[in-house]
């Protein structure tokens, strides 16, 4: 794997500025996860490294009937699980308790 000047400038002065570092085996770079290197050796000719990405907050939407049970798909906004509930509540028995579920979570990408 070869890598340029300018990333691993750039990797180093993160490092440098406090940001976590990650680093893998190049040899294994199919099956190991990257994993935080509080000091790293920065042997670039069998690892590899990388500012630990920031997690981001995902937030979706999605119908929920009385026992908590998903009734829809999720939805990135209120408008598009509002548009799913009345589409649902047309649909379903009008015994169905339905409501909409606001759901968060962080994402790390890979």
């Amino acid at each position: 794997m070869s890598i340029n000047t300018e990333v691993m400038i750039a990797v180093m002065r993160a490092h440098v500025e406090g940001k976590t570092i990650q680093g893998r085996c190049i040899a294994r770079i199919a099956t190991d996860p990257w994993q935080d290197m509080a000091k790293p050796l920065w042997n670039w000719s069998s690892f590899t490294y990388r500012v630990k990405p920031e997690p981001t907050i995902v937030r979706a939407f999605v119908v929920v009937d009385q026992t908590g049970r998903v009734c829809s798909a999720p939805h990135a906004t209120c408008i598009h699980a509002e548009r799913a509930l009345d589409q649902l509540r047309r649909d379903l028995p009008s015994h169905l308790q339905l409501r909409i579920v606001e759901l968060t979570g962080q994402f790390t990408p890979e």
